[in-house]
C-alpha cells in the first residue's frame, strides 16, 4: 500500500516537473534577456537622464509594439514633468497622423497651439498637453496606451481618431494584422512587452528574410506607408469587413472611455473630418444596394455647379462613405463617437461644422486640406481652436482664468513659430505621398526630392527629408544662423521662434528669438520670450535684457529689480553698470548711481564708449549736487 502511494506521488511529482520545466526555462530566458538588455524597451514613456531626469519623454520605439519590420513611424517629441506639480493640469492627446500634425513637424501640431493658448488663459496653472499620436495607428493603440497614461495622473484626454480602423496597425484590413479576434490582439499586445516574444519575432523575421525575395523587400520599402498598410482594397459599405471595422472601433472606444471614466478622468472627443469636395473616391464599386461612389461624386459636382450646395454636401459625404478603399472614415464612425460619448457623459466637438464654416458653400476641400484628410496649417489652428473652446466653455480646467487677454485664434496664427521651411518640407512629404498609390496607379515611380535646389531653404528641407539624424530643429537653427550672418535679424527671429514651438521646454530658442528681435529693433516683442525663458532656466542674459527693456519704457523699478539680479552675480559688464546707474538716478537713488559710476571707473577707461558712460553719469550726479 505504501509502495503504491509512494509511486503515485512520484508520478505526480514527475508530471509537475515536466510541466514546470518549460515555464522555468521561459522565466530564465526572459530574465537573461532582460539582464543583457536584449531588444527594445517598448515603454510608452522613458525618463530623461542627468539634468533632465525630472522629465518623461515619448519613447521613440514604442511604435514597434504595433509595427513589424522597417519603416516604423516616429512619435512626437513631447516631454512632461515626471511628478505633476500641485497646480498642474495634465492633458494627453490620442490619435493618428492628423493629431500628430503630419505632414508638418511638431511645431504645427494642434496640441502645441492648444497648450500655448491654455497657458495664457490660465497663468496660475502649470498646463501640459502631451501628444501621443502616431501615424497609421488606430483604436487598439489608444486602448493599449490607456494603462500607461493613467500612471501619470491625467486630468483630461483629447481624442481625434477613427480614420485608421481598417488599415492602421491591427486594423481588420491591414497588413499589420493577426486576425480579427479582439482577445487575440489584446493578448498579442501584452506579449509584446516580453523580451522572449521579441526574440521569437526577430527570429521569424530573420528566417523570412532569408527565404524572401530581395526585389519584394525593395518594392515594399519603396512604397509609401499608406500603401504598405493595405491588405484588403475592396471593403464594401455595410459589408462584413466594413462592419468588423466599425465594431472594432466601437468596442475599443467603449473600453477606452470606460477606463478613463472609472479613474475620474474627463475625455473630449472630436468628430472626424475629410476632404470630400476635392478628393474623388479612390475605389468605386457598384452594388445591388448602393450606387457607385464615382457616380455619386459626379452627381455631387453637378449639384455644386447648379448652386444646390446642400444637396451637393450630402452627396459628397455619401460618395466618401461608399469609397471602397477606406482611408477616410465613413460618417458611421462619427455616429459611433457620439453614441459612446453619450453613454459615458463625455463631450464631443462637432469638428465637421468648424471646417464647413470656413469652407466655401460648406464644402470641405483643398481650401483647408492638403490631401484626402490631413489639414493645412489653418486646419491645425482650427482644430486647436475647437478643443480650446470646448475646454474653456465647459470649465474643464476651471472658471478662474485671465479674462483680460485680448488674443484670439487669429492672433496666435499670426505670431506662431513656423516659417517657409516648414511649408516646403510639408510640400515634399505631400508630393511624395501623392506620387504613390492610391493617388496614382501602382507601379509608377515615387517622387523623391533631389538635392538640386535653388535656395538654402530648399537644401535644408531636403536634408531633413533625406537624413533622419538631421532634425527639423537642426534645420531651423542652421537657417537662423545663416540669416543672422547676413544681418537679416527678422528672418532669423522667425526660425528661432519656430524652435520655441518645436522644443517648448528648451530655453535656448526663447533666448535666441529674443536676441534676434532686439537686434531687429523690436524690444517689446522680445520681452515675453525673455520672461518665459526664465520659467525654464534663469540666465543673466534674460534678466539683463528684461531690465533694459523696462528701462527703455521708463518702468524704472522693474528695470532695477531685474538688473540687480545680474549685478549680484558679480559679472563685469559696463552696460549693466551704466544702465543700472541710470535707473537709480531716475528713481532718486543718487548714492547707488554714484556706486555704479565707481564700478565704471574701476574698469579700463581707454574705450571711448566707457568714457562716454562715465562722463554721462558724472554730469548727472553733478547736476544733483549743484541743486
Amino acid at each position: 500500500m505504501n509502495k503504491r502511494l509512494s509511486s503515485k506521488k512520484q508520478t505526480i511529482l514527475f508530471w509537475i516537473i515536466l510541466v514546470s520545466l518549460p515555464l522555468v526555462f521561459l522565466v530564465l530566458l526572459e530574465s537573461g534577456l532582460r539582464i543583457f538588455d536584449y531588444g527594445d524597451d517598448l515603454s510608452l514613456f522613458l525618463q530623461g537622464k542627468g539634468e533632465f531626469s525630472r522629465y518623461m519623454y515619448f519613447n521613440r520605439w514604442v511604435a514597434k509594439r504595433y509595427f513589424s519590420g522597417q519603416g516604423v513611424p516616429d512619435p512626437t517629441n513631447d516631454v512632461f514633468l515626471k511628478d505633476k506639480p500641485q497646480n498642474g493640469y495634465r492633458i494627453f492627446v490620442l490619435g493618428g497622423s492628423t493629431a500628430a500634425g503630419w505632414p508638418y513637424t511638431n511645431n504645427i501640431m494642434f496640441s502645441r497651439i492648444l497648450q500655448k493658448r491654455l497657458n495664457d488663459t490660465f497663468p496660475d496653472r502649470y498646463i501640459e498637453v502631451i501628444n501621443t499620436a502616431i501615424s497609421a495607428i488606430n483604436s487598439y493603440t489608444m486602448l493599449d496606451f490607456t494603462d500607461d497614461i493613467l500612471e501619470y495622473d491625467p486630468d483630461l484626454i483629447l481624442i481625434y481618431a477613427g480614420h485608421n480602423e481598417y488599415y492602421g496597425a491591427l486594423g481588420v484590413a491591414s497588413t499589420q494584422n493577426i486576425g480579427n479576434s479582439r482577445w487575440l490582439k489584446q493578448m498579442y499586445l501584452s506579449l509584446k512587452h516580453l523580451k522572449t516574444f521579441q526574440l521569437i519575432e526577430n527570429f521569424i523575421q530573420y528566417v523570412t528574410g532569408l527565404f524572401g525575395s530581395q526585389s519584394e523587400s525593395e518594392s515594399g520599402m519603396s512604397a509609401t506607408l499608406m500603401e504598405r498598410m493595405v491588405q484588403e482594397q475592396n471593403i464594401e459599405y455595410g459589408g462584413d469587413l466594413f462592419q468588423l471595422g466599425a465594431e472594432q472601433f466601437e468596442a475599443n472606444l467603449e473600453d477606452i472611455l470606460g477606463d478613463y471614466k472609472s479613474s475620474g478622468v474627463s475625455v473630449v472627443l472630436s468628430e472626424l473630418v475629410s476632404n470630400v469636395r476635392d478628393q474623388p473616391p479612390f475605389k468605386s464599386v457598384k452594388t445591388s444596394k448602393y450606387e457607385s461612389a464615382s457616380a455619386l461624386y459626379a452627381r455631387s459636382k453637378k449639384f455644386e455647379w447648379d448652386g444646390k450646395y446642400s444637396e451637393a454636401k450630402e452627396l459628397y459625404l455619401k460618395a466618401k462613405d461608399l469609397d471602397a478603399l477606406r482611408f477616410r472614415a465613413s460618417e458611421d464612425f462619427n455616429e459611433i463617437i457620439h453614441k459612446i460619448a453619450k453613454n459615458h457623459e463625455m463631450n464631443v466637438i462637432k469638428m465637421r461644422k468648424y471646417f464647413e464654416q470656413i469652407s466655401e458653400n460648406e464644402l470641405i476641400g483643398n481650401n483647408i486640406m492638403l490631401d484626402h484628410l490631413h489639414p493645412n496649417i489653418d486646419g491645425h489652428f482650427l482644430i486647436a481652436d475647437a478643443f480650446y473652446n470646448e475646454i474653456v466653455t465647459k470649465n474643464l480646467i476651471g472658471d478662474k482664468r485671465e479674462i483680460s487677454s485680448p488674443k484670439n485664434s487669429s492672433d496666435y496664427r499670426k505670431e506662431w513659430g513656423y516659417s517657409v521651411l516648414d511649408s516646403i518640407y510639408a510640400d515634399m512629404r505631400i508630393e511624395h505621398l501623392k506620387s504613390g498609390w492610391p493617388f496614382v496607379e501602382k507601379g509608377q515611380e515615387l517622387y523623391s526630392p533631389q538635392n538640386e535646389k535653388n535656395s538654402i531653404i530648399e537644401n535644408i528641407a531636403f536634408r531633413i527629408w533625406k537624413d533622419r539624424s538631421y532634425t527639423s530643429e537642426d534645420g531651423h537653427a542652421d537657417l537662423a544662423k545663416y540669416y543672422e550672418s547676413k544681418g537679416n535679424f527678422e528672418a532669423a527671429f522667425q526660425e528661432y521662434n519656430a524652435l520655441t514651438c518645436l522644443r517648448p521646454l528648451n530655453s535656448t530658442g526663447y533666448l535666441m528669438a529674443a536676441d534676434m528681435s532686439i537686434k531687429a529693433g523690436n524690444m517689446e516683442r522680445a520681452l515675453p520670450f525673455l520672461e518665459y525663458s526664465l520659467k525654464l532656466e534663469e540666465t543673466a542674459f534674460a534678466y539683463k535684457w528684461i531690465g533694459l527693456i523696462h528701462l527703455h519704457y521708463h518702468d524704472y523699478e522693474s528695470a532695477i529689480s531685474n538688473l540687480e539680479i545680474v549685478y549680484d552675480l558679480e559679472i563685469e559688464d559696463v552696460e549693466l553698470y551704466y544702465n543700472l546707474g541710470m535707473a537709480y538716478f531716475q528713481t532718486g537713488k543718487y548714492d547707488l548711481t554714484k556706486k555704479m559710476l565707481n564700478e565704471l571707473e574701476a574698469v579700463e577707461t581707454i574705450d571711448p564708449q566707457v568714457r562716454w558712460m562715465i562722463d554721462t553719469l558724472t554730469k548727472l550726479i553733478q547736476s544733483v549736487q549743484a541743486t
